[in-house]
């Protein structure tokens, strides 16, 4: 039966008729055919042949995720090399997309991880295994002061001896152990050395080696010369007459200065502190006649000095050079042939002072 198309139709009018629709195109009509359709779920892996599906039957664009589903992706069904950087979107891969341990290190190829890559903050302690950053993984001038998280790097944290003065700027010093004929060649300013053979601390200031041990309070120079604030001394006086038989101890009872606290104004003995020797000075000034003077250690009689005077009032004085042993005492006494006699308080002529030499 011959099929009656409409009159003067235009381009695009369309005409069905016994289930068919035709289009009128550039004077004629061509019959449409329907898009086929494939059910969901119809295709499926078993259906099709091996190398069916590839690249090339692939239009760009046609995979989403949205048309994968969820799993159906694994490393067995990917050839090897067949995922490249050129195939990845920018910032597809995010963690959320990776199964935990996904990424180890035998599936990253050598030199794939550069700085560039890898976004600020990414990479915490937390996300990298025991052993994982090894000196040999890290590139010349990688680790930079500012990449340092104040704190981060602690004692506990350092290997034994990882720490060398050749890792540090010139302008930061540890203390470098040589010998006295071993320093170092081209010091800086502020560089330390431990002298092995000498046992001197040694700094380097304006161009020469200078002592700067300061263990309790003491200074040694490069020259081995010591000082100290808190070396041993004393100076004492009488703050009042004071009347005393000759051959026993005099008492000066107030001290100008007493360092260290070895000197006792109620005894007036001085206890030494440490052995070695000590340079003591006294002078006695009296309303008697003096014919001795001399210092006592421990009790007995060390050393005098005599005046044959026979007139009234008198003074003396004198000092030596004495070694003692720690936790001796030294005090001085004066004899006037044994009569009692009255010791003036004269700050010019009666005193008694010491000092710890070496």
């Amino acid at each position: 039966m011959p099929i009656d198309f409409p009159d003067n139709p235009t381009n695009g009018d369309t005409f069905t008729s016994g289930g068919r629709t035709w289009e009128f195109s550039n004077g004629s009509w061509s019959a449409k055919m329907a898009t086929p359709s494939v059910a969901s779920g119809s295709i499926t892996v078993d259906k099709l042949a091996d190398d069916a599906v590839h690249t090339a039957k692939i239009a760009s664009g046609a995979v989403t995720t949205a048309k994968i589903a969820a799993g159906s992706i694994t490393a067995t069904e990917l050839g090897t090399g067949s995922v490249t950087a050129g195939k990845i979107d920018s910032l597809a891969v995010t963690n959320a997309k990776l199964a935990a341990e996904a990424v180890t290190e035998g599936k990253i190829a050598t030199g794939a991880v550069s700085a560039n890559k890898i976004a600020a903050g990414a990479v915490v302690e937390a996300g990298l295994g025991t052993g994982a950053v090894t000196v040999n993984k890290i590139g010349s001038g990688a680790v930079t002061t500012a990449k340092i998280s104040a704190g981060a790097v602690t004692t506990t944290e350092l290997g034994a001896n990882a720490v060398t003065q050749a890792k540090m700027a010139s302008t930061i010093s540890a203390v470098t152990i040589c010998t006295s004929t071993t320093r170092p060649a081209s010091p800086f300013d502020g560089q330390t050395i431990y002298e092995s053979d000498t046992t001197r601390i040694l700094i380097w200031s304006n161009s020469a080696w200078v002592g700067i041990a300061k263990a309790n309070n003491v200074t040694v120079n490069s020259s081995g010369v010591i000082s100290g604030t808190q070396q041993p001394r004393f100076l004492a006086t009488r703050s009042g007459d004071t009347s005393y038989t000759g051959g026993n101890d005099i008492i000066f009872n107030t001290a100008v200065y007493n360092i260290g606290s070895h000197y006792s104004t109620t005894t007036g003995l001085f206890t030494a502190p440490v052995a070695g020797t000590y340079i003591f000075d006294v002078g006695v000034y009296q309303s008697a006649a003096i014919q001795q003077i001399w210092f006592r250690v421990n009790g007995n009689r060390e050393r005098s000095f005599q005046l044959d005077h026979t007139g009234g009032s008198a003074n003396m004085a004198g000092q030596g050079i004495i070694f003692l042993n720690a936790g001796d005492t030294l005090g001085v006494a004066s004899w006037s042939n044994g009569a009692t006699v009255t010791m003036y308080a004269n700050f010019h002529h009666n005193y008694f002072r010491g000092c710890f030499v070496s």
